[in-house]
């Protein structure tokens, strides 16, 4: 959905990764390799995540990794709009 209704190109390199542009053009930046975890994964944080905690209470949906993904960058999108026009105000 990020791609193909907010304008989000997905370009193959010639090595082998992919490129990640925003509607504009603009690159986005590589992520960062996550660290190794150091024991299991419940000893990492403090979230009490489990199958039954992932289900969202009254909604009766599953966690869906796309419409989060296309929830963050829509927020995102609007706040750069958002910040955008505040620079145009304070310019003019």
């Amino acid at each position: 959905m990020i791609v193909h209704e907010a304008g989000y190109s997905i370009t193959a390199a010639d090595d082998g990764t992919f490129i990640f542009a925003r509607p504009d053009g603009t690159i986005l930046p590589g992520c960062p390799r996550l660290p190794e975890p150091d024991g299991d994964l419940g000893s990492q944080h403090e979230a009490d995540i489990t199958a039954e905690t992932i289900i969202p209470a009254g909604l009766a949906d599953k966690f869906s990794l796309d419409l989060s993904i296309w929830a963050y960058f829509a927020n995102a999108r609007v706040a750069g709009e958002r910040r955008q026009a505040d620079e145009q105000q304070l310019a003019a």
